[in-house]
């Protein structure tokens, strides 16, 4: 089991152990990583460290176009065209 301090940041969370969407604790077991974009967060649990780093690095290196299409898919949805989706 790797044990680390917890990383809080606005893009992403990593946590050792098994959390929740609530984030409470359920195991010890694994890494878990919360992915954080403007409309959507997404929680992974990975059983190996470096599994769960590769995720973040890759998120992190997509976040502005992942907030680009966030702001568009907002703006679409606002939209009289978009109304549907509400």
């Amino acid at each position: 089991m790797t044990t680390y301090n917890e990383i809080i940041e606005d893009r992403y969370e990593l946590r050792s152990g098994t959390w929740n969407v609530f984030l409470e604790k359920i195991s010890n077991e694994g890494h878990s990583v919360i992915l954080k974009r403007p409309h959507k967060t997404t929680h992974y649990v990975h059983d190996s460290y470096e599994k769960a780093v590769e995720t973040i690095l890759h998120h992190c290196s997509m976040y502005e176009t992942y907030v680009k299409q966030d702001n568009a898919l907002g703006e679409y949805l606002s939209s009289d065209e978009g109304k549907w989706g509400r």
